[in-house]
C-alpha cells in the first residue's frame, strides 16, 4: 500500500482523574491517548489521506488497548505498521 504520510514514534497513555480531583481520591480514571506522531497521524488521518504509524507495542494491556482505540475512533485510512 501506498502511504501519503508515516510517522515514527511512540505513544503514550495519560490515565487522569474525573473532575481534577487528586489521583488518590478518585475511585475511576479517564484514559486518553498522546505523543507527537501518534496526534499527527490521527488528525492527518481524519483528512482521508493514508497514514501509516510505526511503532513497537508492548505485550501488555497498553499495547493491546492502542490497537483497538485506533480502529474504534480514528476516521479515515489508518494503518499500523
Amino acid at each position: 500500500m501506498k502511504y501519503d504520510l508515516v510517522t515514527f514514534g511512540e505513544a503514550m497513555i495519560r490515565l487522569i482523574s474525573p473532575d481534577h480531583m487528586r489521583l488518590e481520591q478518585a475511585r475511576s480514571l479517564n484514559v486518553s491517548v498522546g505523543g507527537a506522531e501518534w496526534n499527527v497521524a490521527v488528525n492527518v488521518s481524519r483528512l482521508g489521506l493514508n497514514i501509516a504509524w510505526v511503532s513497537r507495542l508492548v505485550d501488555t494491556w497498553a499495547g493491546r488497548f492502542l490497537p483497538g482505540l485506533k480502529r474504534e475512533r480514528f476516521g479515515g485510512p489508518f494503518e499500523q505498521c
